[in-house]
């Protein structure tokens, strides 16, 4: 009985080691996998990145009108509908965006620096029979001109939010 006893003793023993051995290795690999697939996810973190920014740049190099043809066509590629303006007296309105039965006048600035308060006085004057309107800036906005829009409940956009994929989702809450 006991050298039956010693030699289950033994066999689990020998499973152990191997067990661990088996366990060691799994561990191993995982690591190795789990590095390899963290060291992809930056690779192509790092060159989405490296797109976006060159995106950026070739939207930042346009003349305002072609600027807002941009706005129009990666507004579209997020799902939305719009159109540029067609009638002389949308004086102020890019372009317009098409959702839930609402129509929303968006306005597109490509400046070189942030955008100032006279603008955007403009075009909340000029959009005051919408219930929402959307400004698109390739580069900012000062602080008094981001007061002044949050004041006249109007979405606020930079080009890096549609460019990113957060500029959807804003959209999309704010249309709501």
């Amino acid at each position: 009985l006991n050298s039956i006893s010693n030699r289950l003793n033994l066999d689990q023993r020998i499973a152990a080691i191997e067990y661990s051995k088996l366990l060691n290795q799994y561990n191993s690999n995982f690591c190795y996998l789990k590095a390899t697939y963290q060291n992809e996810l930056d690779k192509r973190f790092d060159e989405e990145l490296n797109l976006q920014v060159k995106l950026k740049s070739s939207y930042l190099i346009l003349k305002n009108r072609e600027f807002v043809y941009g706005i129009c066509n990666l507004l579209t590629r997020l799902g939305f509908k719009c159109r540029l303006k067609s009638r002389p007296n949308e004086r102020k309105k890019d372009l317009f965006l098409y959702s839930l039965g609402k129509i929303i006048p968006v306005q597109c600035i490509n400046h070189k620096g942030p955008v100032h308060p006279n603008p955007i006085k403009d075009f909340i004057a000029d959009s005051a029979g919408y219930p929402k309107s959307i400004y698109i800036s390739s580069n900012g906005y000062i602080e008094k001109a981001r007061q002044l829009i949050m004041k006249s409940d109007a979405l606020i956009l930079v080009l890096d939010d549609l460019l990113g994929g957060s500029g959807k989702e804003k959209i999309r809450n704010y249309i709501k």
